[in-house]
């Protein structure tokens, strides 16, 4: 990532499941703060 030594990194982490449970695909994504809006919606 070029940014700055001191910049807020958001990191997301999921692992994706196939129709039996088991993992299939571990996925992490790194993403600058500044450069986002996170969304989170509740059910």
């Amino acid at each position: 990532m070029s940014c700055a030594t001191d910049a807020v990194v958001l990191i997301s982490k999921a692992i994706e499941l196939d129709l039996e449970g088991k993992p299939v695909q571990f996925i992490r994504t790194k993403f600058l703060a500044d450069r986002v809006e996170l969304v989170m919606l509740q059910n």
